[in-house]
């Protein structure tokens, strides 16, 4: 085994780099996929390692893919909250922006699973619609019809968190001017 992952890493690593921006999460697929050959091959007998090594790459590249879209939180909260932070001017803004992403990201835990991982492959990873549709198995319209309708429950999701909170803060004005 040792041979072939000599032979064939280089190779399994520019194939799994399809399904990935940074080339870290790659090279990790890759020694994952390895370990995990290993550990079959102690199972039983592989007639086609080679084969073995590159199904087993893709289907850790998906499986990661579709971690990723659950850790949206995590990601986008690293990289946007500070970004949202150092351009808002007050406190009140501060919390105010923070408190949206967090509403937007809730919104997109909701969707349904394909609507939620056409749209974060587009419009989080950047990925071409058609790139999204070969990598779902779906037509482009397909693709469309995902990003159309997660776009539309978004607005509607945020916009219902926004009502309910402005009827929120009015209620504890209220409560306030009694007292």
């Amino acid at each position: 085994m040792e041979r072939l992952y000599l032979e064939i890493r280089a190779s399994l690593t520019r194939y799994v780099s399809r399904y990935f921006r940074r080339s870290q999460e790659a090279e990790d697929v890759v020694q994952e996929t390895f370990v995990k050959v290993i550990q079959a091959q102690r199972e039983r007998d592989i007639q086609s390692p080679k084969s073995y090594l590159f199904r087993t790459a893709r289907n850790l590249s998906l499986q990661q893919i579709s971690k990723s879209s659950y850790k949206l939180t995590d990601d986008l909260g690293d990289l946007l909250t500070d970004s949202e932070l150092m351009a808002s001017k007050t406190l009140e803004e501060q919390f105010e922006a923070r408190e949206n992403f967090e509403i937007f990201c809730q919104a997109i835990r909701v969707l349904p699973l394909k609507c939620r991982r056409a749209f974060v492959l587009c419009r989080v990873y950047g990925f071409s619609q058609k790139e999204v549709a070969s990598r779902m198995g779906i037509t482009l319209s397909a693709v469309e019809g995902h990003l159309t309708r997660a776009t539309r429950r978004c607005i509607d999701y945020m916009e219902a968190e926004q009502s309910g909170r402005n009827a929120r803060q009015r209620a504890r004005q209220h409560a306030r001017q009694e007292w």
